[in-house]
């Protein structure tokens, strides 16, 4: 069983409580509490840096530390599972929370210099990036598919924002960053209370379109 359809049904290898069917040696941890765990925070942290509510500073090394390293790790423990949702998604977005924040800091650095317009096409290609996730995510369960619905609008926003040294622009696609967290940290619930109980208290939900 891959950890895609743990995530569906909550009842995967790394959801099982000791004694809840396997022994010990093959009982494994879920990967995308951490992957979900980076994901959350390092958005919620750099689009309230966004919107002006704290400063962009601390954000930046929450999504190089948490965001980026935290969701690469998440990525390649998915490949042990044979997982080719959750491996790709976590790595790709990883690899975005370790360069999108360097951008910012090679530039107070004076290291080197990114032009707005290469920013803005680099949000654009990952709210591409993005709707194929959603396609993928619509094969998995009914959450996933509602934090993409938020966070392509919001990455298009930031682009335009960017592209056009809009604050209002950037602050609308923040907003819709931080509601991409919302259910994100549904799904985060469902696979710990799931696993440490070892019960199926809460679900994703089954798959929007079929296999």
């Amino acid at each position: 069983m891959s950890a895609t359809e743990a995530l569906q049904e909550s009842t995967s290898l790394a959801e099982t409580a000791p004694g809840a069917g396997l022994p010990p040696a093959t009982a494994y941890s879920n990967p995308a509490l951490l992957g979900l765990l980076g994901f959350i925070l390092a958005t919620f942290m750099a689009n309230f840096g966004a919107v002006k509510w704290i400063s962009t500073d601390v954000a930046l090394w929450v999504g190089v530390v948490i965001g980026g390293l935290g969701q690469i790790i998440a990525g390649l423990l998915h490949f042990r599972l044979r997982d080719n949702f959750a491996f790709l998604v976590f790595l790709a977005f990883g690899f975005f929370w370790v360069t999108t924040p360097l951008f910012r800091i090679a530039d107070q650095t004076h290291f080197f210099q990114v032009a707005t317009s290469s920013v803005a096409a680099w949000l654009f290609l990952w709210a591409g990036i993005s709707t194929l996730f959603l396609v993928g995510s619509l094969y998995v369960n009914r959450t996933f598919p509602i934090v993409f619905a938020f966070l392509i609008p919001g990455l298009i926003l930031q682009g335009f924002g960017t592209l056009s040294s809009s604050s209002g622009l950037n602050q609308s696609g923040g907003y819709l960053l931080i509601a991409c967290t919302v259910p994100a940290c549904y799904a985060l619930v469902v696979v710990f209370l799931n696993g440490v109980t070892g019960h199926e208290r809460l679900t994703l939900g089954p798959p929007v379109l079929a296999p």
